[in-house]
């Protein structure tokens, strides 16, 4: 069986940021050590660094650049598979 890809919308991400005990942190553990692939739009990167400076605290954006180093960018929110970061099998698709 392959790793397990998990997509994370903004608000986890969100919580990547904003919060050093967040389950967040659990999943970048799992990611670190091979256990499963993290992935996230650049759209949701981008609300998600938005609002933590916003409302987030002064190291945020730095917590979730340091988060972001453990996953993959796939280029849209809806995994087009136009692209060649989309290749997702169509059982995999994220529901619109």
């Amino acid at each position: 069986m392959g790793r397990m890809r998990l997509f994370l919308d903004a608000n986890v991400l969100f919580l990547a940021g904003y919060s050093s005990d967040s389950p967040i942190h659990d999943l970048l553990a799992l990611a670190r050590a091979g256990r499963c692939e993290l992935v996230a739009s650049a759209y949701a990167v981008e609300e998600a660094s938005r609002n933590l400076v916003a409302k987030g605290p002064e190291n945020a954006i730095g917590a979730l650049e340091q988060a972001l180093t453990l996953m993959r960018s796939c280029c849209c929110a809806t995994h087009c598979g136009a692209c060649s970061d989309c290749r997702w099998p169509r059982h995999s698709q994220p529901p619109l």
